[in-house]
């Protein structure tokens, strides 16, 4: 007897900036779990906006351990957000997502509020099919998980971190979460 699971999308970004309204977007994360369970991650760094980094956050980024990995990705990338969500269908087309898959964040209300104020990209989610990873982890009491996260601050591996505990807190609790 095979089991199914219920599909869903976790979104993480970096940022040089903390206006999501003005985003300057350096790397973007996603990480899908199919009806099998699978999960497989797509990471991009994107070519950011000079004009819209902002020098506090972007001194908060130079005491991360990850920020020289951060930079050279930066000065590197040639893809807007708009190419990065484009590689990203193409990736996920054989996924057979369905239109309606929830999107999950942690924080959505900062992630998905600066993907759609970036003008090229366009929000593949329904807007009652968004949910917040921070919300179910506090319904269940933030337990603690048996694997870490080793690269903070990595959009990918992040999403992949949150997918990966989002999926926890439902075999652990034995609930469908959509």
């Amino acid at each position: 007897m095979s089991k199914w699971f219920t599909p869903f999308v976790m979104l993480d970004i970096e940022m040089l900036t903390k206006n999501v309204l003005k985003p300057c977007v350096v790397e973007v994360g996603i990480c899908v779990r199919d009806v099998f369970g699978a999960f497989s991650t797509h990471n991009a760094a994107v070519k950011p906006d000079l004009e819209k980094i902002d020098m506090d956050t972007l001194n908060w980024w130079s005491k991360q351990q990850y920020f020289a990995k951060l930079i050279e990705e930066c000065t590197t990338a040639e893809s807007s957000v708009q190419e990065v969500m484009q590689a990203w269908r193409a990736f996920h087309k054989p996924a057979n997502l369905p239109v309606d898959v929830t999107w999950w964040a942690q924080g959505p209300q900062f992630d998905m509020i600066a993907m759609q104020a970036t003008p090229e990209f366009g929000a593949p989610w329904m807007y009652n099919k968004v949910r917040d990873l921070r919300t179910a982890s506090n319904v269940f009491g933030n337990p603690e998980l048996p694997f870490k996260n080793d690269c903070a601050h990595n959009a990918g591996a992040d999403a992949e971190y949150q997918a990966r505990k989002l999926a926890w807190l439902e075999q652990h609790h034995g609930l469908v979460i959509q």
